[in-house]
C-alpha cells in the first residue's frame, strides 16, 4: 500500500481508493484568490465559564451599512488577565488616514473582564465559535476575529477575512467597553 499525503487519501497498488480520510477543509477557487471554509460546526455554542483570561477582537467597519454608528474603521481590542488584573488595548485605526490612529494601552481592575462577559454573554458571541473562513489575496484589516480564552480551558474562536459577522450592535459595545476603560468616560474616538 502506498499513502498519498498530498490527496489525504490511501491507495493500493492498482490505485483502487481504499480508505479516504475525512478533510474538513473545503477550498473553493474565487477571483482574486482561494476561498477556505475550515469551519468546525462541531464547535461548542455554549461556554460554562465565566472567567475570561484572554479576549482578542478586530473587526472592520469599513463596509458596513447602516445602523452601525462607529465610524468607518479598523478596530483591535486586546484584554487579558495578570495578576488579578486586566490589561488591554485599544486600536482604531482609518486606513486613509493613517495620522488619524488611535491606539492605547490601558490597566483596569478584575471587574473590566466580568463586564467583557456580560457582553459576551448578553449577545450570546459563543454562537460563533468554530467560524474559520478565509479568502486570499484580500488586502488586510477586513472581516472581523473574535478569540477568547477562559480559565477553564474552554474557548470560543471565530474568524472570517472577508466579510464581518458581528452585528453592529455587538461591534458598538464592545468598542464602547474598551473605549471607556482606554480613555475614561468623557473620550470620544
Amino acid at each position: 500500500m502506498i499513502f498519498r499525503w498530498l490527496t489525504g487519501k490511501l491507495f493500493d497498488k492498482r490505485e483502487k481508493i481504499i480508505v479516504s480520510f475525512y478533510n474538513k477543509r473545503k477550498s473553493i477557487s474565487a477571483k482574486g484568490g482561494i476561498r477556505t471554509d475550515n469551519t468546525d460546526h462541531t464547535a461548542p455554542k455554549v461556554i460554562t465559564s465565566a472567567e475570561i483570561v484572554s479576549f482578542d477582537c478586530a473587526f472592520s467597519t469599513l463596509y458596513k451599512l447602516p445602523p452601525c454608528k462607529l465610524d468607518k474603521r479598523f478596530y483591535s481590542f486586546e484584554a487579558t488577565l495578570q495578576n488579578g488584573k486586566a490589561t488591554g488595548k485599544y486600536l482604531s485605526e482609518k486606513p486613509s488616514s493613517p495620522d488619524k490612529t488611535v491606539n492605547s494601552s490601558f490597566e483596569a481592575d478584575a471587574a473590566f473582564l466580568a463586564k467583557l462577559q456580560n457582553i459576551v454573554a448578553n449577545h450570546d458571541l459563543a454562537k460563533y465559535n468554530g467560524l474559520s473562513r478565509r479568502v486570499s489575496g484580500l488586502p488586510p484589516k477586513l472581516g472581523a476575529k473574535l478569540y477568547i480564552t477562559y480559565a477553564s480551558g474552554e474557548t470560543i474562536s471565530a474568524s472570517n477575512n472577508q466579510t464581518n459577522f458581528l452585528s453592529p450592535e455587538e461591534m458598538q459595545t464592545i468598542e464602547r467597553l474598551f473605549r471607556q476603560a482606554a480613555f475614561g468616560e468623557s473620550q470620544i474616538c
